[in-house]
């Protein structure tokens, strides 16, 4: 596993560094006018005022998955409710992801399917699904 990250951290580095650059810029230059289709945002929020998870009328929520709201709250706790903060959350998930992603490909079936597997998953998301 070393022999790995010694072999494959550069290009892969700077290609994940190179995505995560142009889809912050572009995220921060044209903001959805929507921010919370989903309500993850709500609970977040909630999260950041009062330590719970509660929805618009103040009722404790189980609407969510309780993980991705808690850590978007914090970071609503830390740098207040912005489309910057989960922007900037989701593009570092969607880096750790490719990064385990080839991870898991190299390990399991080499180098070139370890690659093809990166390439996809930066350029069509939606595949893990």
């Amino acid at each position: 596993m070393v022999n790995f990250f010694r072999r494959a951290k550069w290009p892969v580095a700077a290609l994940l560094a190179a995505g995560l650059a142009l889809r912050l810029g572009y995220g921060l230059a044209r903001p959805p006018a929507v921010f919370d289709i989903d309500g993850y945002a709500g609970l977040a929020e909630s999260f950041a005022r009062g330590w719970s998870l509660q929805d618009a009328q103040g009722r404790p929520s189980a609407l969510r998955e309780p993980a991705y709201p808690l850590l978007l709250g914090s970071l609503f706790k830390i740098f207040g409710r912005s489309y910057a903060a989960a922007l900037g959350a989701n593009c570092t998930l969607g880096v750790l992801t490719l990064w385990l992603l080839f991870a898991l490909g190299r390990g399991l079936y080499g180098g070139r399917v370890a690659r093809l597997a990166l390439a996809i998953g930066a350029f069509y998301p939606p595949f893990i699904y």
